[in-house]
């Protein structure tokens, strides 16, 4: 005599967790990479604002009577020099002296970085991020 197997709730069970697993370690994934994406989002910002302030304070002590002036050259140089988990080929630097590179002038130095998210379900398109500062020549 065969006997007959019944699946009961057992097996039910079985298949709706699984389902069910599979939905949340979804969303859980979603949200982890969306918290990395804005770590490195937010990371790249502070890196632009404080390369520019960095930068910037670099060309306003090597001003046009020091024994090694600024140029942008050096400062383009000096900032992707500093980028660390940051692509250097990503990052242009404009350094404008304002009238000229002498002391009591102004220097301002602008950073921007191309930045392209790792995942394109967050955020599909690249944008730029910019960071800005303004000082005064001293020598």
């Amino acid at each position: 005599m065969k006997r007959q197997r019944t699946r009961g709730l057992a097996g039910s069970r079985r298949g709706s967790n699984i389902l069910e697993s599979a939905l949340v370690l979804n969303a859980f994934l979603l949200i982890l990479f969306g918290m990395v994406e804005f770590g490195m989002s937010v990371y790249t910002l502070n890196f632009v604002k404080y390369a520019a302030r960095d930068a910037s304070r670099y060309a306003s002590v090597r001003g046009s009577t020091s024994t090694s002036p600024a140029t942008n050259a050096t400062i383009t140089s000096f900032v992707k020099n500093q980028a660390a988990a940051i692509n250097a080929a990503n990052i242009t630097v404009t350094t404008t002296w304002s009238p000229n590179n002498q002391p009591g002038s102004t220097v301002q130095v602008r950073v921007a970085c191309n930045y392209s998210p790792l995942l394109t379900i967050v955020s599909p398109n690249s944008y730029v991020i910019y960071g800005r500062s303004i000082l005064t020549i001293s020598r």
